[in-house]
This record gives C-alpha cells, sequence and structure tokens, in this order.
C-alpha cells in the first residue's frame, strides 16, 4: 500500500452522532518528532540501522517541526484545516517545507465525519485535489488543477486531515473496526484493532483507546491512533511514511484545547 497514507479514513459501519447540537469551534496543536525502525526499512536496512544508531544518540527521535488543526464542527457539517511547518532545522535545508491540508464534508445524520472534499499542498508543489460525489459514488481526483483519475468508492470515506477526529464524541471501537481511507491519492479499506493505553499530557496520565492498523501486507503503513477514552478527542498519532528507510513519525498533542462538555 502507498505509504504517503498519512492517517486518514471512515468507519464503513456508520453509527449515530450523539450530541452534536451546537457548533464546535477548536484549535489544538501537535508537535512532531521522526525516529527511525530499522526493522520497518524496506529497502535499505543497513542505512536505516545506521540512523537509528546516530537518532539514539539524541533519546531515540528528532524535533522535525508541529501542527495545528483548526476544527469547526456544526450539526451538519464540519471544515478542518492542518497546517504543518518543519522545524527551524529541517527547514534550512528543505526551503518552504510547510503542508497545509484542508477537509470538508458533511456531519450528523446517523454517520460519522464524511469527506466530500480534500485538498493538499507541499511547499511549493502543486496541489492535490479529491472529491467525493456519494450519489454518482465516484471520487475525482486533481493534481495542479488537471484530473488525474476518477475511481468509484463503495462506502463514505474521510481524508488524512479527518482521520485523527472521526471518532471525537463518538462510540470509540470495542472490536475491529474496518475504515475506508483516502490519502488524495486513491482510497483504500484498513483495518484498526484498539486496545487500552495511557498518554501523559501536561503531568497528567491520560486514559486512552489506543487503535492500531491491522498490517496485511508489508508495504501497509504502520498507523496508531491514541483517543482520549472519555470523548474520543485526538491525543497522539504514530505512523510512517516511508517504509523505504524505516522513518516513523510521532505526532503528541501539546496541551488539550479548551472544548465544549
Amino acid at each position: 500500500m502507498k505509504l504517503r497514507l498519512l492517517i486518514c479514513g471512515t468507519v464503513a459501519a456508520l453509527a449515530a452522532l450523539p450530541g452534536q447540537a451546537q457548533n464546535v469551534n477548536f484549535s489544538a496543536h501537535y508537535d512532531i518528532s521522526a525516529a527511525v525502525d530499522a526493522k520497518r526499512a524496506k529497502d535499505h536496512p543497513d542505512m536505516a540501522r545506521y540512523a537509528e544508531k546516530m537518532i539514539g544518540m539524541f533519546g531515540g527521535a528528532i524535533p522535525v517541526g508541529g501542527v495545528t488543526d483548526t476544527v469547526v464542527l456544526t450539526p451538519t457539517t464540519y471544515r478542518i484545516t492542518s497546517s504543518g511547518k518543519a522545524a527551524m532545522a529541517i527547514s534550512a535545508v528543505l526551503p518552504g517545507d510547510t503542508l497545509v491540508r484542508t477537509s470538508e464534508g458533511t456531519a450528523g445524520g446517523g454517520a460519522y465525519l464524511t469527506s466530500r472534499r480534500f485538498t493538499e499542498t507541499r511547499g511549493n508543489g502543486q496541489p492535490r485535489l479529491v472529491t467525493l460525489d456519494y450519489g454518482q459514488k465516484i471520487a475525482a481526483y486533481y493534481k495542479g488543477g488537471k484530473i488525474t483519475k476518477r475511481e468509484a468508492i463503495k462506502y463514505r470515506t474521510a481524508d488524512v486531515a479527518a482521520l485523527p477526529y472521526l471518532f471525537y464524541k463518538q462510540p470509540l471501537p470495542k472490536a475491529e473496526t474496518t475504515i475506508a481511507a483516502t490519502d488524495g491519492i486513491s482510497t483504500r479499506l484498513m483495518s484498526f484493532v484498539p486496545g487500552k493505553d495511557v498518554v501523559k499530557l501536561g503531568g497528567a496520565a491520560i486514559p486512552a483507546v489506543k487503535l492500531t492498523r491491522k498490517a496485511y501486507n508489508r508495504d501497509d503503513a504502520m498507523i496508531e491512533l491514541w483517543l482520549r477514552e472519555s470523548d474520543g478527542f485526538p491525543l497522539r498519532v504514530r505512523l510512517d511514511l516511508n517504509a523505504k528507510y524505516g522513518v516513523v513519525f510521532d505526532q503528541r498533542l501539546t496541551a488539550l484545547p479548551t472544548l465544549p462538555r
């Protein structure tokens, strides 16, 4: 599976959206660090082992940037803007290393967040766009304003920007859950297995449900989501974006935003 998939999806088996009777607005900031897991390196294990050893001298991970999500939920719609910026040391090597994603779609009506339009722009690169038409059951993919392909969709789908918030104020999975996901390039099904865990934040130990992607092939991207047990708010996301070198990214919430009860 292509590893540009950044933590994205929607539940194929839908459940009602409880308590979504008011508008909800908040921003959440996450710090991102990178590590190397040589066992996950697909093509360059020797290089990955060397990188893993070097990064180990810095505590096993190095800071690479941050991302701020701005989320607007209404009883029927949602909009998420996710803006990422590389750390100074990284941006000095890769000028203009920014990432902006927007996700727009529907909420409520007996479903989790359902993406209808997703955009992604990396630095000065050509923007990607996906539009999802559930009436026609077609997802249309664009790059630089030109259509690249059309793809049939069978399920309500989410995207990489919406995935972390998919279970916010929703019943959390208690068994293996299948999710339809788009990364801006294609749409795929993924399965996640839930488990109990704890996330440390601001000196507090927060009970969490950890969702781990079930891998079927070596090329499947590793994705792990930690959701606050009380309301499904995303606390941490861990994924590999490049199994070729075994690089693993860890995105951690820096502080809980003020949220409606």
